[in-house]
């Protein structure tokens, strides 16, 4: 509990540092998710923080077959050329603006908190 009260803490002082316009968390379980599509977000960044379980982040590349799904914010069927990196409980993701990205959990599931940060 310490170590999520201090990302919180931190995450708030980020916010402020980097004058964002606002900084909203969602905490999520997914289960068993072996097939979603990519995004990328022009004017927002991706914080995700994982409280349980497992997960497979496939970030970077190029996103195929894409469609905007609201202003900024686009998503694909395909993602090419992917860096995969697995996560688990404290391990903490962040994506930059501009960045593809997608996770899965097959076979399992993940407890995460979701956060995401707009510009001013």
């Amino acid at each position: 509990m310490r170590r999520l009260q201090g990302l919180l803490i931190g995450l708030f002082v980020y916010a402020s540092v980097v004058g964002a316009q606002s900084l909203e968390i969602t905490p999520t379980r997914v289960e068993n998710r072996t097939s979603l599509d990519a995004e990328v977000h022009t004017s927002e960044d991706d914080i995700f923080y994982i409280l349980d379980g497992k997960a497979t982040f496939y970030l970077g590349g190029t996103l195929h077959d894409t469609w905007e799904y609201s202003p900024g914010n686009q998503a694909g069927h395909e993602q090419r050329g992917a860096t995969e990196t697995v996560v688990g409980p404290g391990d903490l993701v962040f994506v930059p603006r501009g960045t593809v990205h997608r996770f899965s959990c097959a076979g399992g599931f993940v407890e995460l908190l979701m956060i995401k940060r707009a510009d001013k």
